[in-house]
């Protein structure tokens, strides 16, 4: 079992909006570095007694799928930031829009938290005060780089004057 047995040394890592799992994972093993090196100094000197975890506080994740990346524009704003920094390396995460009839996907490679009081229509592509945004349950979200599928990455205000049709699409799935 996963996480199973009793806890030996325990830290708390400080985890900022600006983190994502590339940022994460380095804070991470520089912190394991150091907490394994003093656990086997502190084991070998037996100063170190486990202690039980509460196992109504454990969790697990399965393996992350594709279909992970998926955008609900339905949920909040803040809820897809967090997906973003969360598959930040894979499955990346995508919509898709109807272009001149066709679906095509578009991967969200750097977005940004739009913070803002207006009601926005949910997964609704607009330009607002010079920014490429997308409505959500709550808020919205700045799409700053993106990648339509076989493409190159651009900044979304380049991308949305060859794609004149993007601005004023509804994403979805």
């Amino acid at each position: 079992k996963m996480d199973a047995g009793d806890i030996l040394i325990q830290h708390k890592l400080p985890i900022n909006n600006r983190d994502n799992y590339l940022s994460l994972e380095k804070k991470l093993a520089d912190t394991g570095k150091e907490l394994l090196t003093k656990t086997i100094f502190e084991l070998v000197e037996n100063k170190l007694s486990g202690r039980k975890q509460d196992e109504t506080k454990v969790s697990s994740r399965g393996s992350f799928t594709k279909e992970d990346g998926i955008i609900d524009w339905s949920t909040s704003a803040r809820e897809i930031m967090n997906k973003h920094r969360a598959y930040f390396q894979w499955p990346k995460i995508f919509s898709f829009f109807l272009d001149n009839g066709k679906r095509k996907k578009i991967i969200f490679h750097e977005i940004e938290f739009f913070d803002s009081s207006d009601n926005f229509e949910q997964g609704k592509v607009i330009l607002h005060q010079g920014k490429v945004l997308v409505g959500t349950k709550k808020g919205a979200i700045v799409i700053k780089n993106l990648q339509l599928e076989g493409r190159n990455l651009m900044p979304a205000n380049q991308f949305v004057l060859g794609k004149k049709n993007f601005i004023g699409s509804v994403l979805g799935s």
